[in-house]
């Protein structure tokens, strides 16, 4: 735990009276208002661009979005759990798939290129730098974005070389190794187009040139 965090950030919240509460009881309570979840997760989010991860706290993101702390608690019960909702809910499904797995892949590195070292990086660095520090964070953050951003890709890329090609673990984990490197080691800009152009290449390896050597027999 952080300085600036308060015991509550990394702790569920408990109702005085939970005991007394039956599992029955708590299910029939008020549905979830989704509007009211926006209003939280929109909070966090500026104030994770505003603050870092690190100096974040759940009194700041109630301020920010009018809403009581046990509002907050019973939705998300870590401040790990809300901020990990707080970074999903920017591409909240996958692109569509079309019947070209290039066109697929470019599509999903111009995400992540863009997502990664646009104006946001400094927040990607700072929330990278503590999962080594907490481990809960990083459970979640595997568990959700992180597992779900790597089968978005392995999708396109196992459709060009195929679901048994041995190296296909690496290739699907050679656009995140390479951005992540950047945005903490980094220090210099990127041509956006150049550098889809060049993970292409990297993660297709012998399969990049397929397109080439059909057009040339083709001619």
């Amino acid at each position: 735990m952080s300085a600036s965090e308060s015991p509550r950030d990394t702790e569920p919240a408990r109702s005085p009276d939970a005991g007394a509460v039956s599992p029955v009881a708590r299910r029939r309570g008020r549905p979830r208002d989704g509007d009211r979840d926006t209003a939280i997760l929109d909070a966090a989010q500026e104030l994770l661009e505003e603050l870092g991860y690190d100096r974040l706290r759940i009194q700041d993101v109630a301020d920010r979005a009018h809403a009581g702390l046990a509002t907050i608690y019973r939705r998300w019960p870590t401040k790990q759990a809300m901020v990990i909702a707080a970074l999903q809910r920017r591409f909240p499904e996958g692109l569509p798939e079309s019947d070209d797995p290039r066109a697929d892949l470019q599509a999903l590195l111009r995400q992540a290129v863009a997502d990664l070292w646009g104006p946001r990086s400094h927040l990607y660095a700072g929330f990278l730098t503590s999962l080594r520090s907490e481990p809960k964070l990083a459970d979640a953050f595997r568990a959700s974005a992180l597992n779900e951003g790597r089968a978005r890709l392995r999708g396109p890329i196992a459709r060009i070389v195929g679901d048994r090609d041995p190296a296909l673990d690496l290739r699907v984990d050679l656009t995140p190794a390479i951005l992540t490197f950047r945005v903490l080691v980094g220090d210099e800009p990127i041509d956006p187009d150049d550098t889809v152009r060049q993970l292409m290449t990297l993660i297709l390896g012998e399969h990049s040139t397929d397109d080439a050597s059909s057009a040339s027999e083709t001619s």
